[in-house]
């Protein structure tokens, strides 16, 4: 029955390397439908005859904590697991510290064909600076842009939002085109910019 409960529910759909928190919520529904579905055949069979209804709370618990545990393992050892692209590859400044960023972070990470090393974010939010987001630093570029691009080795800036401003722009591109750096945009597809 539970079983049952999980493919209705959805429990199967999910990829596991892609677990998220609306599977989690996934998961609690398909417990809960497991969970009464259970409840209603033991009603219907026995009556609760002899058997602890505290059981079937326990029963459901264990059952969440492990279907989660057992998912999020995945994505545990998935992060643990040094990959190829974590020293090689073209050093990369991506600029955005919000979630279009942490997308172009993860999108990087799990595209080793891409061969892009992410070195960490540049932001012109200062309330981000210093801040980590998935192990990288997040920068301040109010003026420390150069010398950062200088001291990390940069060799491309990934521009993470649509919602830069025109002087930040333009500021950026004579940045890359007078360190030789490759400026592209990454918020819908990784492509370059025209410096014109």
């Amino acid at each position: 029955m539970k079983l049952f409960a999980f493919l209705a529910a959805g429990v199967y759909r999910g990829l596991w390397r892609y677990t998220s928190i609306n599977d989690l919520i996934t998961f609690a529904k398909g417990v809960a439908f497991g969970s009464a579905l259970s409840m209603g055949a033991i009603l219907l069979l026995y009556r609760f005859q002899n058997f602890s209804r505290a059981v079937f709370i326990l029963d459901g618990l264990v059952l969440l904590f492990a279907l989660v545990g057992s998912r999020l393992a995945f994505r545990l050892f998935r992060e643990m697991l040094p990959l190829s692209s974590a020293t090689d590859g073209r050093r990369v400044l991506i600029y955005g510290a919000g979630d279009g960023g942490e997308l172009v972070l993860r999108e990087l990470r799990n595209n080793p064909d891409l061969n892009y090393r992410p070195v960490g974010f540049v932001d012109d939010d200062p309330l981000k600076k210093d801040k980590v987001i998935n192990g990288l630093r997040v920068f301040d570029s109010n003026g420390t842009l150069p010398g950062l691009c200088i001291e990390k080795g940069i060799q491309e800036i990934l521009i993470s939002s649509s919602k830069i401003p025109a002087e930040t722009l333009r500021s950026l591109r004579a940045l890359c085109r007078d360190s030789n750096i490759e400026l592209k945009r990454a918020y819908l597809k990784i492509e370059p910019v025209d410096f014109e």
